[in-house]
């Protein structure tokens, strides 16, 4: 079962020195397909439609070079992969799409172990407040207490463009800890009443 993170239990973007890939590792206008970063390969759908790029600019979830669709492709369309380079409980990243609106399905992650899949979780984005970027966006992250060696990212029918940027995991057992300790506090409240 997936369940979704805040920011803080993953890293929070841009303010976090323990962030894992930032893209700054590439240079501009690197295409992403079949590159491999800190462990980290990327794959598409649509070969070559996602580059390292500057941009849209600072806002509270990218930060100097992220990785970004170009044109002449339906973000509704695109599908990103990220194979792991260990099987991994957690997984997390900013983003951005060219919308500036609120968007409820603005960005679904879908987690693999293998070929099996494990679920998915849609995150909603809302207008960025730092001026002058008001680009819809959040941060989006899950945790499962299976692990998972690879996760899809697919982008809202509404987006024209998108970036993400920081992509993160947690340190290995905290998350662990902390689903386990979620589980246990369920299974507390479900459990019936002592009689007296």
């Amino acid at each position: 079962m997936l369940v979704a993170l805040p920011s803080a239990t993953l890293s929070p973007p841009i303010v976090d020195p323990g962030i894992i890939v930032n893209f700054g590792e590439v240079s501009i206008s690197t295409a992403i397909q079949n590159q491999t970063i800190k462990g980290y390969t990327f794959s598409e759908n649509v070969a070559n439609a996602v580059t390292s790029n500057l941009g849209p600019g600072t806002t509270l979830n990218l930060n100097g070079v992220s990785l970004q669709s170009g044109g002449g492709f339906s973000a509704a369309n695109y599908v990103l992969t990220v194979t792991m380079p260990i099987p991994v409980q957690g997984f997390g990243f900013g983003f951005a799409i060219l919308d500036y609106t609120s968007v409820a399905d603005a960005v679904t992650i879908t987690a693999f172990n293998g070929l099996i899949n494990l679920g998915s979780i849609t995150f909603p984005g809302v207008p960025d407040p730092t001026p002058p970027f008001y680009f819809t966006g959040g941060f989006a992250g899950i945790g499962s207490a299976d692990y998972f060696t690879s996760v899809q990212i697919s982008f809202s029918e509404t987006a024209l463009g998108f970036a993400i940027d920081n992509l993160a995991i947690p340190e290995p057992g905290s998350l662990g800890l902390m689903l386990l300790g979620g589980v246990a506090l369920g299974w507390r409240r479900q459990r019936p009443a002592a009689r007296v």
